[in-house]
């Protein structure tokens, strides 16, 4: 909030607090009704702008990293990049650096249906696992309960449709109108994910559709246009309006709870690299992410290692990437790696 990340408030002025799977109580601070990742995204994006002049800071957009570089002992010290722009920006090169920080996200796009990005692509993992890193728990993978069912055939990035609805009191039904939570849960519709998305699978099974629905329209269209506004903005794009009919939803991966191994400062198993987010496996998560800890997880741990390199970087540690020899990390490459001071291959 003192970045200037704007919450939802209540008419009191106090932060307005909603409930998601799993949770017993209202606990979710939120931001445009519903888009509190888009918010919190917009006030860091502006607050590296502000400073985005400052000659210590150089911000590469549009670039892909390609691998880590790590010097003669195993520390790593930068990244190769290849850059999408224009001129000299556009190609294959380098940065340098005293430490480096993964923080790239998930591997939806290695499923048909995901609520990830494109570019969720696991490329953080990879590069970790060929650097030497630690890895565990990867095949904790949680599948959304309530994403957006767009028919056969329909595959990358499909519309997530917020546990919040459900938390403000929306209901799953099966093809036949019939409410089919009640019995397995003692949180109903608000079980955690993992168990929610196991009972639509079921009763997809059982009634041989390949969705179910999810009904929202006794909250009415004023509070679900003010509430969730995104939501039905998307919706109705697509030719569905939460505020008369009942949405199509089936299960679709969403969050990776494994990642590459990390301390409570966000340091992994290679000196010189950190990770925080999703590519990261700080011990948080069990085998099921609980609802919104992803968003409170990348904060918090963005902060610490912050904090941590911050600390060191002033005290001498990690050494300047000169004093090292360097390789690139694929096995191949390494066995070829150039002899010399700590540079791109």
């Amino acid at each position: 909030m003192a970045l200037g990340t704007v919450f939802d408030l209540t008419p009191e002025g106090e932060i307005a607090l909603t409930r998601e799977g799993g949770h017993h109580r209202d606990r979710i601070a939120h931001a445009g009704g519903d888009a509190t990742g888009r918010e919190i995204s917009r006030a860091l994006i502006a607050a590296l702008e502000a400073v985005r002049d400052d000659p210590g800071i150089e911000v590469i957009e549009h670039a892909l990293v390609v691998d880590l570089l790590q010097a003669a002992d195993g520390r790593v010290c930068g990244v190769t990049l290849h850059v999408l722009g224009e001129g000299s920006r556009d190609g294959v090169g380098a940065a340098l650096a005293r430490a480096v920080v993964l923080a790239t996200g998930g591997i939806g796009q290695v499923w048909s249906s995901t609520t990830n990005p494109s570019v969720a692509t696991g490329d953080g993992v990879a590069a970790a696992l060929r650097a030497g890193a630690a890895v565990r728990d990867l095949e904790f993978v949680q599948f959304h309960p309530t994403v957006l069912w767009l028919g056969a055939g329909s595959s990358g990035q499909q519309p997530l449709i917020s546990e919040a609805v459900r938390g403000e009191g929306a209901f799953l039904v099966d093809t036949t109108g019939e409410r089919f939570m009640a019995g397995v849960h003692e949180l109903a519709d608000l079980a955690p994910r993992d168990v929610v998305a196991k009972a639509i699978v079921q009763r997809m099974q059982a009634t041989g559709s390949d969705h179910v629905l999810l009904d929202a329209r006794h909250l009415g269209r004023e509070f679900l246009e003010r509430r969730f506004p995104s939501i039905v903005e998307r919706c109705r794009e697509l030719g569905l309006d939460p505020v008369t009919e009942p949405l199509p939803v089936a299960p679709a991966q969403h969050y990776a709870s494994g990642g590459v191994v990390t301390d409570l400062r966000g340091r992994t198993t290679v000196e010189g690299l950190s990770a925080c987010g999703e590519v990261s496996n700080t011990g948080v998560h069990g085998a099921n992410r609980l609802a919104s800890n992803s968003l409170l997880e990348g904060l918090v741990f963005a902060h610490r290692i912050a904090d941590d390199l911050a600390a060191r970087l002033a005290a001498g540690e990690p050494a300047a990437g000169g004093a090292g020899r360097a390789r690139r990390t694929g096995a191949a490459a390494r066995r070829r790696a150039p002899r010399g001071a700590c540079r791109p291959p």
